[in-house]
Parts: structure tokens; C-alpha cells; sequence
């Protein structure tokens, strides 16, 4: 067949017969090497049933390039194809009379009178008989090859829609189909294309370094033998029952394969089996045997036991992953090995792909990792043995393995994730918070504002200090020893570098100067941790006489723990990262929420009533107590180094030879605990006014006040008496009034002229007699109080022998006989 002139430059609409019909043949030997066959037909005794099968399934093709133009179709109907396939479903040529009456082309042939007349599921299964010839009843929709004819006994639950087997075949396992995304519209597929789906579609997955995808391991290969109980049992489920889909039984393989490689749960669920077998054994014992006897029971020897534990009980093993939560706690200790180890990247970031934008030092990561591998160190490195503290940390294997294959286990993994590492970082950060409280209440700032300008960065590089894995770290005293530590550094580098220079020659002038004095530390260097934090309440005062405080005051915005003198350590340290720049989102909003709670309590309100109550937790507790802090002009911190403030005691003099004694003055700020009312009974008056009988006239100015200060401060100098109402006197009084005084006079006096006396203002009228003034037991008790009232309220008051006197009544009349000399 040879073209010449125009004939080789025709279209494809136009190209003849005999070329159509070439490349017709090719594209089947080309669409039929690619397109896939059902296993079940692939053995060599089925060679006639895949034959069969082929036949229809390329017939489709050719008819989809009959479809090109009319001269394409009225080419191919004359293609050997067709009698082929006219041969292989009708091989005695029963139909064939059709096509020679009226003459029809190959394809029109098969076509009508085969295709469309005979039951093809019949003719797959029984090729070599006359079986379903022209007995088409129905359409029924299939996988491969389309809408095909079957028979009144080939419904569409009893052969399958993939490869056409029907249920005359021995344990093909038909059962209705589930899976609607790989065969949709497709009523009941067999076992064997069950088992060819799954395993195409794990051939489809991501390539592992064991040759075979991660899906075709997770499985266990070709022969489904996973090493996982229920991976095991969800695939022979599917692929025996037809219950579920493919992605669903992968995905319960691939978490399966997951966890037994990155967890301790193969371990964990052993140990529970064990121990539930344990007890059943132990209480079908006491069951049978009785509790006394301790016999075995059913079980009698020991290799009955023994096979017993060999036998593998899937409903046990459910009941104790499920009842005892075992994959929850392999999963949280997978999360705080991972934290340890340095590697703080949260699961969520790794399924959603999410990488921080900032390219740093440590990208040194393969092209086919997501996230950058960051190195960690340890803060308190001495603690561990050095082959730990030597290998790189996070482990190169640990960080490469890829996230958790399912969502349901991701968000499983992602909270076990946010609890383990609070549970790991929150007591470091709030001995964190702790130091920047202490070291605020020291200078003198606001805590509150130096969190707040803190970033990641900073809490990340507090983490790396040692001392916040400590509790009860005394931070002010360890910043004092770190300073003079630098000091001395700084003066043995200065001694080291002096040393070297020749001293400069003396002057005259500087032989004569006076040296100055070595510089003076501070009050915060010289005290010791208790003088630091202890929070006893001083009294300011404006006096000038100031003494040297026995502590400062330490006012604290929050509850603290108490300073220990040997810090406990926390029991789980971790690696922490070289630099938190390159985490992604999920792990800093993590990081950020355990640090906001850590901080809380510095944010929280101020006013009266939660301040009382966070007194009221830190008594409770045994903590350091917040001083108030001091409203003063001359204080400008919290922390005072030489705070004005005075303790209120009496100092004492030595008394005058006249008998008289001075008292040192209270303060007035001074705080009585037992205060009395302004407003006194009339004994309590006449006591007051009696305590003034001790004194000499000359010198009433040196008191003040009295140990209660009345409403009016009293004066010595000028003394008020309480005013007594005046009556009128009858002789006879005033005869006897004179004659008793009289005798009075002679008896303390001697000799002091005498006048007619006057009505009396004292508190205390004067004794008519001596004897009534001697023998009265309710004066005596009265004064007898006064006395004991006044040494106890004056220290160093000594007998009122000393005074000159015999008794205070004495003293009292004394006082009133001078009163009227200078009248």
C-alpha cells in the first residue's frame, strides 16, 4: 500500500481505511499492556475467562475511536478485532446466521447480536459452553467495563461489578460494597478485588527506606500479616467482610505502625494484659480452690499456663488498651520524652506544614524535612552523665520521624503535647516570675511592666539560667555573690595589670594630704538572707536620733514561695532550644499560654479586698508577707536601704537629788494597744491628779503627759485642780477646819506661819485629822494603786522614802500647803 502526491498530506478525517484501521491496533496493544486485570482471572487455567474479559473490556476502546468522525466508524466496523471477539463469545458460531442473512459487517455483528443479546457475566464464567447466549434480561452497571447485559439469575448481588466472577465460584466472599470512592455505584464486589485494591492503593503511598511504602508496611505486605493485633484484625475485616473502605483500614494500619514505632505502647499493653490475666487467673482460683488452699485451679501445670499466655485474646487486649487508657499514656509519654529530648515541636505544626518564616544558623536540615533541626542544651548539664550530655541533642532520629499519619491521632498527640509541656515548663517559669518579683522589690521597679517587655527570647534565655530549675532560690543573694564575684574578677584583673607599671614618686604635697576613706558597701551587700526577707513592720519617725534598722522592707506585689536554705530541684529538667526564632506558630502560642499563666498573678487587681485575700493565702502558707509600702517623701522604693524609722522605748535619767524624776516623751506616732476613752470616771481623775504629788513645783515643766493622755494636756506649772462645788460652812467647821490643820502644820512643818484656809481645790479634800487620814482604808487602797500606776507607767520610780516622804498623802499635802504660802 503505497500514497503518493496529495494522498500523504491528508487529515485525520481523511486518512484512508487501511491507516485508520493500523492505528486502531496499536492503541489496543498500547491501552491493554497498561489497563489493569482483575487478579482472580490472572491464573493460567482461567486463560479462556481472561481472554473472555479482554475481549469486552477492548471492544469499549474501539468503540470510543469509532467516535472520532463517520469515516473512522464505517473503517473500523470492518476490523479483525470483531471477529475475534465474535469467536471468543460465541465459539460454536451459533449467531452467526444473523450476520449472514442480512449481511453484517463484524462490529455490528458483535455488537447486536452478541453484546447486546448475551449475558456477559456468563459468558466470563462459562466461556466454553453456549451459557447465557441471547438470554439478556437486564443492564447492570460494572467497574471496568461499563453497563453490560446479564441474565434473569445474574442480579446484582450475585456476581461481582469488578471482575465479573459470579458466586458459582468457591469462597470469593461476596458481600455488599462499602467502599464508595474507589467503586462507585457498584452493589457487590468479591474478596479477591477487595485484597487487589487495598494493596494498589498502598503501592500508591509514600516510599519508605524499607523498599515498600509506609502503607504497604503498615499492613504487613502482600500477605497482609501486620505485626498489630488490631491493624491485622481491621484488614482481614475488610478484606474477608467487605466492612469499611480502604482509606479507613490504612489509616488505622498506619496509626497502628505509628505508635509501635514511636511509643511505648507495645510495652505498656503487655504489662496490663499480664497483670489483667493476673488477677482473673487469681480470682477463678480463689473461685475454685478456695482462698485458703492456693491450689491452680483448672490450670494444674504449668504448661497449660504457659500456652494459655501464648494464646492471643483480641477482646482482652481491646478491653485493656481502651478500659485502662494505655494508648493515652504511651502518647503522653512519647510527648514528654520528645519535650526532654529538646525537640519542641508541636505535632499540630508538623501536620499542617507550618514552618516559621526566619532562616537562622541552624538550617541544616535535608530538603525533605519541613522544619529546621535546632539544637538544645541543658541548663543544669552537671546532673546528667556525660555520654548524654555529649550526643547531640534532639536525637537526629527521633526528630526526622514524620508526624502522626491521622488527624484523630494528631490532636491526641497535640494536647498530650500542650499538658506535658506545661506540666515541664510551668514550675520553671514561675520560679522565673519569682526572681523578677524579688529583684524588682530590690531595685525598686514594677514587675508587672518588666514581663510584659519580655518576648519569647527572654523567657526562652531565663529557661536556660540553672537556677530556675530550683525551688526556694534565695535570687537576691545569689545577683549579690554574682556581683562581688565580678568585682573581684574586676580587681585581680586591675592587681594583675598594676603590677606590671612602676608607682608613681610621691609629692610633698601628697605626703600631706589625708587618704581617703576605703569606699563603703552597700546596705544590700552586707545583709544576710534573713535580714533580706524578713518583713517587720518599723515605724517612721521624723526624730534625728535614727537607728540602723535590723532588716529593710521587702514589699512584694505577689505570693512567693518562702526561700529554702537548701533548693530542692525540680524532679524533670529538659533540653531547651538554642533559639526560638525558628519554632513555628503552634509551638509559640503553646509557649506563650504557659508563660501568661505564670505571669497572671502580676496582672491580677489591686484592690483591698484581693489584697487581703492573697495576705490571707500567704499566711496560710507560711510565705514571706507583703509590707505595705510606705507613703513618705524621704522613701523612694519599696526596698530601703537605711529606712527612717525609730522603735518607741522610754529612756531613763537618773532623778534629781530633790527627789524628782524626768520621763522620756512617747512618740506620736507611738500605738497603744489599750486605749482608754476620752471621757474618765471620777476615780480615774482623782488617780491622775494625784500622780502630780511626786513632783517639785519647780520642776512641773519636765512632764508632758501622762501615760494617758487626758483631753488637756496637764501642766505642772501651773497646775488645774477640779473644781469643787462650794457650801457654806457653819462656825463649828471652820473652829475644827483650823484647829486640824493646825496640828497639821506643826506635825510636818515646824513653825510655818498659818492662815485661815481657804476652800479647797485640790482632787482630794484634805483629811480632817490625821488619824482619819492614816486609818482610812479606802484612801490608802486608792493611793496604794496610784503608786503602783505610776512606777509601772514611769520605770525607775523608787520608793517615795527616797522622795523625802512617808507615804504619798504626805507628799499631797505638802503640795497644797505650798499652793496656798504663794497665794
Amino acid at each position: 500500500m503505497a500514497y503518493k502526491g496529495k494522498s500523504t498530506t491528508r487529515s485525520w478525517a481523511t486518512l484512508p481505511p487501511e491507516l485508520i484501521r493500523l492505528v486502531t491496533t496499536f492503541h489496543i496493544l498500547d491501552v491493554s499492556s497498561a489497563t489493569t486485570l482483575p487478579v482472580c482471572w490472572q491464573p493460567r487455567n482461567k486463560w479462556q475467562n481472561r481472554l473472555a474479559y479482554t475481549v469486552v473490556r477492548d471492544a469499549a476502546i474501539i468503540e470510543n475511536l469509532m467516535q472520532v468522525t463517520p469515516a473512522w466508524s464505517s473503517a473500523l466496523e470492518f476490523h479483525t478485532f470483531w471477529q475475534k471477539a465474535a469467536v471468543v463469545l460465541d465459539p460454536g458460531d451459533n449467531t452467526l446466521v444473523f450476520a449472514r442473512q442480512h449481511r453484517l459487517s463484524p462490529y455490528r455483528h458483535y455488537k447486536i447480536n452478541l453484546f447486546q443479546r448475551t449475558c456477559i457475566p456468563c459468558r466470563i464464567n462459562f466461556p466454553a459452553t453456549t451459557t447465557g447466549l441471547l438470554a439478556a434480561k437486564r443492564i447492570v452497571l460494572t467497574k471496568e467495563l461499563g453497563y453490560v447485559a446479564c441474565c434473569k439469575d445474574h442480579r446484582k448481588d450475585r456476581f461481582c461489578g469488578v471482575c465479573m466472577r459470579d458466586s458459582s465460584h468457591d469462597e470469593i466472599y461476596l458481600t455488599e460494597n462499602e467502599e464508595c470512592e474507589i467503586w462507585p455505584s457498584i452493589e457487590t464486589t468479591c474478596r479477591v478485588c477487595r485484597g487487589d485494591a487495598l494493596w494498589k492503593v498502598c503501592m500508591e503511598g509514600q516510599p519508605s527506606a524499607s523498599g515498600m511504602t509506609k502503607e504497604a508496611e503498615a499492613v504487613g505486605g502482600r500477605n497482609f500479616a501486620a505485626e498489630d493485633w488490631e491493624a491485622r484484625q481491621a484488614v482481614e475485616t475488610f478484606v474477608d467482610g467487605g466492612e469499611g473502605c480502604v482509606r479507613e483500614v490504612i489509616g488505622l494500619c498506619m496509626e497502628k505502625l505509628w505508635l509501635r514505632q514511636n511509643t511505648k505502647i507495645v510495652e505498656m499493653l503487655n504489662l496490663a494484659i499480664a497483670t489483667s490475666r493476673m488477677q482473673t487467673r487469681m480470682v477463678e482460683n480463689a473461685a475454685e480452690a478456695g482462698i485458703l488452699t492456693g491450689g491452680m485451679g483448672e490450670y494444674e501445670s504449668e504448661e497449660d499456663l504457659s500456652e494459655l499466655e501464648e494464646e492471643e485474646d483480641t477482646e482482652l487486649m481491646s478491653l485493656t488498651e481502651e478500659g485502662q487508657g494505655v494508648r493515652e499514656l504511651a502518647i503522653n509519654d512519647w510527648a514528654r520524652t520528645r519535650i526532654l529530648d529538646g525537640q519542641w515541636y508541636s505535632p499540630a505544626d508538623q501536620w499542617h506544614l507550618l514552618q516559621s518564616p526566619s532562616e537562622g544558623v541552624y538550617l541544616t536540615i535535608p530538603p525533605d524535612f519541613f522544619f529546621p533541626y535546632v539544637r538544645a542544651q541543658h541548663p543544669v548539664s552537671w546532673i546528667l552523665p556525660r555520654n548524654e550530655v555529649e550526643r547531640p541533642h534532639p536525637d537526629p532520629r527521633a526528630f526526622h520521624a514524620g508526624p502522626p499519619p491521622s488527624l484523630n491521632l494528631c490532636n491526641s498527640a497535640y494536647e498530650a503535647f500542650r499538658i506535658q509541656m506545661h506540666q515541664l515548663l510551668y514550675p520553671a517559669m514561675e520560679n522565673l516570675v519569682r526572681k523578677i518579683v524579688m529583684e524588682c522589690a530590690v531595685d525598686g521597679t514594677d514587675a508587672s511592666v518588666r514581663v510584659a517587655r519580655m518576648n519569647v527570647e527572654d523567657v526562652a534565655e531565663g529557661l536556660r539560667q540553672e537556677g530556675v530549675w530550683f525551688n526556694g532560690m534565695d535570687w537576691i543573694r545569689r545577683r549579690r555573690e554574682t556581683k562581688r564575684d565580678e568585682m573581684d574578677d574586676s580587681s585581680s584583673s586591675s592587681e594583675k595589670s598594676g603590677s606590671g607599671s612602676t608607682s608613681p614618686v610621691l609629692s610633698t604635697s601628697t605626703l600631706q594630704t589625708t587618704p581617703s576613706p576605703p569606699p563603703t558597701e552597700k546596705m544590700s551587700d552586707k545583709m544576710s538572707d534573713k535580714e533580706v526577707l524578713s518583713t517587720k513592720i518599723k515605724i517612721p519617725s521624723n526624730s534625728s536620733q535614727i537607728k540602723s534598722p535590723e532588716s529593710p522592707i521587702l514589699s512584694l506585689p505577689i505570693a512567693i514561695s518562702p526561700v529554702l536554705e537548701s533548693p530542692t530541684q525540680i524532679p524533670s529538667i529538659p533540653f531547651i532550644p538554642e533559639s526560638m526564632a525558628e519554632m513555628p506558630q503552634f509551638t509559640i502560642d503553646t509557649f506563650n499560654s504557659i508563660w501568661r499563666e505564670a505571669c497572671a498573678p502580676l496582672f491580677q487587681c489591686k484592690c483591698r479586698i484581693c489584697e487581703r485575700a492573697v495576705m490571707k493565702l500567704n499566711i496560710e502558707a507560711g510565705n514571706i508577707l507583703p509590707t505595705p509600702q510606705i507613703q513618705q517623701s524621704d522613701i523612694q522604693g519599696q526596698y530601703i536601704i537605711n529606712p527612717q524609722t525609730q522603735l518607741i522605748e522610754v529612756q531613763l535619767e537618773p532623778a534629781p537629788t530633790e527627789g524628782t524624776f524626768v520621763a522620756s516623751d512617747y512618740a506620736e506616732s507611738d500605738i497603744n494597744p489599750s486605749r482608754i476613752g476620752r471621757k474618765r470616771s471620777c476615780d480615774d481623775a482623782a488617780i491622775s491628779a494625784d500622780e502630780d504629788g511626786p513632783y517639785d513645783v519647780q520642776n512641773r515643766d519636765s512632764r508632758e503627759c501622762s501615760r494617758t493622755p487626758p483631753e488637756k494636756r496637764q501642766r505642772l506649772g501651773k497646775h488645774e485642780i477640779l473644781a469643787v462645788p462650794l457650801r457654806k460652812r457653819g462656825s463649828e467647821e471652820i473652829d475644827s477646819g483650823e484647829g486640824d490643820k493646825m496640828s497639821c502644820l506643826s506635825g510636818l512643818e515646824g513653825g510655818t506661819n498659818t492662815k485661815r484656809s481657804r476652800t479647797s481645790t485640790s482632787p482630794f479634800a484634805p483629811p480632817r485629822s490625821e488619824s482619819e487620814s492614816i486609818s482610812d482604808s479606802e484612801d490608802n487602797n486608792a493611793l496604794q494603786l496610784m503608786s503602783s500606776d505610776v512606777r509601772k507607767t514611769v520605770p525607775g520610780i523608787g520608793d517615795w522614802g527616797d522622795l523625802g516622804y512617808s507615804d504619798p498623802a504626805s507628799f499631797v499635802l505638802k503640795s497644797i500647803i505650798g499652793a496656798e504660802d504663794d497665794d
